[in-house]
């Protein structure tokens, strides 16, 4: 008996200097996030996110890819990734709001957009 209750003070005791510890680092919230998107099956997605989301494409396909702003054919110069290898990635992150059409210059077929909002 004498055993479990000292168990028990030594978890409370130990959650309540967790708490007190928690509370004297100042700690700055994060409004960037991270989204990652792969490349499979010669397909680009369409996804929303907030404002300062940096995404990730990964290419899963044997095939080379890009990803590159604008509206197939014609790139609009936001970004434009290197050929990205099966297995590599690019990301980029997107300060503004807005709607960003992207392709791939390697398969212009291959579309998708990005929304960012607030």
């Amino acid at each position: 008996m004498k055993k479990n209750f000292f168990v028990l003070i030594c978890a409370v005791s130990l959650m309540i200097f967790n708490l007190g510890c928690g509370n004297r680092v100042a700690s700055v919230p994060s409004h960037e996030e991270t989204v990652e998107i792969e490349i499979i099956d010669f397909i680009l997605e369409d996804v929303s996110v907030s404002v300062s989301t940096t995404i990730v494409w990964t290419n899963m396909d044997y095939k080379a890819h890009t990803v590159t702003s604008g509206i197939s054919p014609k790139k609009d110069g936001t970004w434009d990734s290197p050929f990205i290898e099966q297995g590599d990635t690019f990301k980029f992150q997107f300060k503004e709001t807005g709607s960003f059409p992207y392709w791939c210059r390697v398969h212009p077929f291959m579309v998708g957009t990005i929304i960012v909002e607030d």
